[in-house]
């Protein structure tokens, strides 16, 4: 499983969640949900994301696998 991860004042927050690696640069979600992920698996790369909420930003994204 690969996971989607932003950081929120610092703290990291799993957003999305895959059987595959899915994830590019330029991809748009939704930043709000706080999944039950395993950010504590392989890392695997940084992705810069929009959120949903703040189209205008990008922000820096990292994806986890386990």
């Amino acid at each position: 499983m690969y996971y989607l991860i932003v950081r929120n004042l610092g703290a990291p927050r799993c957003i999305d969640r895959n059987e595959t690696d899915i994830y590019e640069d330029g991809m748009s979600f939704e930043c709000t949900p706080n999944l039950d992920c395993n950010a504590k698996g392989e890392f695997v790369k940084e992705v810069e994301i929009t959120c949903t909420e703040y189209p205008e930003d990008t922000f820096v994204a990292m994806v986890f696998m386990d």
